[in-house]
């Protein structure tokens, strides 16, 4: 008996062995950059680099690799002490439903909600604050394999239809689709192609949107009106990221700058509520961008799209923007790092006319910018906070929103009401 208690404890103990480390073999690879001889010992595991076209092509070895890897960490992690329970935890704390905040189309609330077991959010909508709450896209009901995503939603001004992206296994090129918000009918409207819809018609017959020609070239990006019951191919072209000269064919660029400006984030347009003007802009860089104003409503009558330089060759980014008429109000850090807010005549946009609202704070960096009826609302990072200072459309001050405490709060407004929704979270507060 003695003999036996040693061998059962051997036993009980090497049910918990793990298995050797997985070895990764060293293939030194050795080239010259900038005179430096520089080695490479794992070149390999970036998998097939031979073909210049195709860098980087997983290959068996590397799969295999991989797969030793990750069952050598899984034994690691699924036998640690307390793993259990702390998993347990963690998704009790995790799985807490979480709902978006609204907007507001006409008199209908659109907002996105997830219980704490569904892998994605639902998108609702309510007729009214108080009207019952009507499903719209449920992602489970569409793809029950869980790999269809839907990836953004808008409703026209008055909520009668909504546009909305899907796409499938996480490729992220959307198709669009309409839908009738009222009795959830889906048009027979289809676009594909990584799609993004830029804004209504004014009368709901139709939107701008910007895709691109070939989803296997992210530099095709093209911006197209979209009218309702025609097929996407009719759809009329506005301006194209491969027509580079449209944009800067008089600018005076070197051979060397327009062939570097094919290959950015390209061009995108902004079109105003009542489709009489489109601010366009192309991205030069991750920091900066031209920016154009465009007359839509000579367009809808010539068919020929003209634009006027707004800001050429400066280095900055942009954030919330609002039409006013023949104005338009829009954040930057043009020559303000920090961020400021100002007012430009569609008539007269050139930079050196463009008015100041709200001025740069040397002390206080602008988060973001949104729009409702006759108030700006300035979202302001002070001191690892969130501070949001509210002002008129001329600039004049109305002091700052009250916030439930210290943390991070944004704002969802329209910019045809005062009514607005704050989404608040702290370390000690969960976002609501």
């Amino acid at each position: 008996m003695k003999s036996l208690i040693p061998a059962v404890l051997l036993a009980a103990a090497c049910s918990t062995c793990l298995a050797a480390q997985p070895t990764t073999e060293s293939r030194p690879v050795t080239e010259t950059i900038h005179s430096e001889q520089v080695t490479d010992n794992y070149r390999w595991l970036e998998g097939d680099n031979s073909d210049p076209q195709n860098m980087g092509q997983l290959t068996d070895e590397v799969a295999s690799w991989t797969d030793a890897q990750n069952g050598y960490t899984r034994d690691v992690l699924d036998n640690l002490p307390g793993r259990k329970a702390l998993e347990e935890r963690l998704r009790e704390l995790m799985e807490v439903p979480s709902i978006g905040a609204p907007s507001v189309y006409g008199n209908r609330y659109f907002y996105s909600k997830r219980e704490g077991t569904q892998p994605q959010a639902v998108r609702y909508v309510r007729d009214g604050l108080e009207g019952d709450e009507r499903v719209l896209l449920d992602p489970q009901q569409i793809d029950p394999s869980g790999l269809t995503t839907v990836s953004w939603t808008a409703p026209n001004k008055d909520g009668s239809l909504m546009a909305f992206g899907m796409y499938a296994s996480g490729d992220e090129n959307s198709t669009l689709y309409v839908m009738n918000v009222e009795n959830g009918a889906w048009l027979a409207d289809v676009i594909p192609g990584k799609v993004r819809l830029s804004g209504w018609l004014p009368d709901n017959s139709g939107f701008f949107y910007q895709n691109l020609e070939d989803t296997d070239d992210a530099y095709s990006s093209v911006m197209k009106l979209h009218k309702l019951g025609t097929h996407h191919r009719q759809d009329k072209v506005l301006f194209r990221q491969k027509d580079i000269e449209f944009f800067y064919g008089n600018s005076g660029k070197s051979d060397e700058e327009i062939e570097a400006l094919r290959t950015t984030w390209g061009p995108f347009g902004v079109p105003s509520e009542d489709a009489r003007w489109m601010v366009v802009g192309y991205w030069t860089g991750t920091s900066g961008l031209d920016m154009w104003v465009a007359d839509l409503d000579r367009w809808f009558r010539t068919g020929e799209l003209n634009i006027k330089p707004m800001v050429m060759g400066k280095q900055g980014r942009i954030g919330g923007m609002h039409y006013d008429g023949n104005r338009f109000y829009m954040q930057h850090s043009f020559e303000a790092p920090n961020g400021t807010v100002s007012m430009i005549d569609l008539n007269n946009p050139s930079f050196e006319h463009w008015q100041t609202v709200v001025p740069e704070d040397s002390k206080l960096v602008i988060k973001g910018t949104s729009f409702a009826r006759g108030i700006i609302a300035v979202d302001m990072l002070d001191a690892a906070k969130t501070r949001i200072a509210l002002y008129d459309m001329n600039g004049k001050s109305l002091g700052d929103l009250a916030m439930p405490g210290i943390g991070s709060g944004s704002l969802t407004v329209s910019d045809d009401r005062t009514e607005a929704f704050l989404s608040f979270s702290s370390y000690n507060m969960p976002r609501s």
